[in-house]
């Protein structure tokens, strides 16, 4: 089994916190987004990146790829 390190769980872990929490304030409301969500996620930080969120790191890729 890989090794995977504490705080690359951790934060799969506030991922996973940060998903449950739009969805049950969805329910109230009816109207739930993947793709909102999906931008909303892709701008929190993360250690794991340096605390770099996901949404710059992507534009970087994407630029480099050009």
């Amino acid at each position: 089994m890989a090794r995977v390190r504490r705080s690359v769980l951790g934060s799969m872990n506030d991922i996973a916190w940060q998903i449950r929490v739009r969805v049950e304030m969805n329910e109230t409301y009816r109207a739930f987004s993947l793709e909102a969500m999906e931008m909303e996620l892709s701008t929190l930080l993360h250690s794991p990146l340096k605390y770099r969120r996901p949404i710059d790191i992507a534009r970087e890729l994407c630029r480099g790829a050009r």
